[in-house]
C-alpha cells in the first residue's frame, strides 16, 4: 500500500486512487483485524503494540488521502483511531485531512479539544482551533445570506450575490494563502496549496468573462489562480440562442 511518488512523477501522471479491489480487500482486512486487536484484552495491555498498530494504519489512511480518496481515508483513519483512541496524529489526520478538507466543520471543534486534552502544550492546535471557529462563524453568516437567494429570487440582488461571492473566496485565501507551486522533476508545475476560481466560458459571454477576471484581478490580484474553462457544450434544450453554439475559440484566447 506504499506510495511511490517517484514513479508517478517520472510519469508526468498525477496520483490516482488504488484499484477498487485493491483497496475493498485493504479495508476488508482492517475492519476485521482491528476488531480481533481491540477485543483481545492482551492488546489493551500491550501499549507498544497498541501505538504500532495506530501508526501504521494512520500511514497507510495518508496514502489514500495522497490518491485522492478521502472517503476511504476517513475510514482507515477511524480504524487507526480504535487502535490507538490516545493518538494525537491520527486525530490531527482526520481534522486537517478530512474534516477541514472536505469543509465539514461539524464536529472539528470537538476533535481539536480532544487533541488539547492529549497535548495540552500544543500551540498549533490552539491556533487551528481559533481559526476553525472563525471558520464556522463565517460560514453560519453565509448560510443565512444563501436561502434568501436560493428561495427569494426577488431580493437576489448583484450585490447580495456578490457580497456571497467575495465572503467565501475570502474565506478560501485565508485558509490557504496565496498559490503556492511545485516543479515536477518533469519540468511541469502543479499548485501544492492556494485557491483556484475556475470559470466556464459561455458563447456569447465574453463581456461577462472579461468583468469576471478583472473583479478578481482588482479584488484578489495575485492571492487566487484562475482557471478559464471552454468545455461548454450546447445542449438541444437550450432555450437561449446564443447558447445553442460553441464557444468562438478566438474569444476564449484572447481573455
Amino acid at each position: 500500500m506504499k506510495v511511490n511518488r517517484d514513479e508517478f512523477w517520472k510519469e508526468g501522471a498525477r496520483p490516482v486512487p488504488y484499484p477498487a479491489e485493491v483497496a475493498n480487500a485493504d479495508m476488508d482486512f482492517w475492519d476485521w483485524y482491528s476488531r480481533r486487536l481491540v477485543d483481545d484484552p492482551k492488546y489493551g495491555r500491550d501499549m507498544p503494540a497498541r501505538k504500532a498498530f495506530n501508526k501504521l494504519r494512520s500511514a497507510i489512511a495518508g496514502t489514500y488521502v495522497w490518491r485522492g480518496d478521502r472517503v476511504r481515508a476517513e475510514r482507515a483513519y477511524n480504524q487507526a483511531h480504535s487502535l490507538y483512541v490516545m493518538s494525537p496524529e491520527t486525530l490531527r489526520g482526520l481534522v486537517v485531512n478530512i474534516d477541514l478538507a472536505l469543509n465539514r466543520t461539524q464536529g472539528v471543534v470537538e476533535r481539536l479539544d480532544q487533541l488539547l486534552a492529549l497535548d495540552p502544550n500544543n500551540e498549533g492546535v490552539r491556533s487551528m482551533k481559533k481559526e476553525v471557529g472563525r471558520i464556522v462563524n463565517a460560514m453560519s453568516d453565509l448560510r443565512e445570506l444563501g436561502p434568501r437567494i436560493a428561495y427569494s429570487p426577488a431580493t437576489a440582488t448583484p450585490e447580495m450575490r456578490l457580497r456571497v461571492v467575495e465572503a467565501a473566496l475570502e474565506e478560501m485565501v485565508g485558509q490557504t494563502g496565496s498559490p503556492w507551486y511545485e516543479e515536477l522533476p518533469t519540468g511541469e508545475e502543479i499548485m501544492v496549496c492556494g485557491t483556484i476560481v475556475r470559470h466556464l466560458m459561455l458563447p456569447g459571454g465574453i463581456d461577462e468573462s472579461e468583468r469576471i477576471v478583472e473583479y478578481l484581478g482588482y479584488e484578489f490580484g495575485d492571492r487566487v489562480a484562475v482557471s478559464l474553462m471552454s468545455q461548454y457544450v450546447p445542449m438541444p434544450q437550450a432555450k437561449l440562442p446564443e447558447l445553442c453554439q460553441r464557444l468562438d475559440p478566438v474569444e476564449y484566447g484572447n481573455l
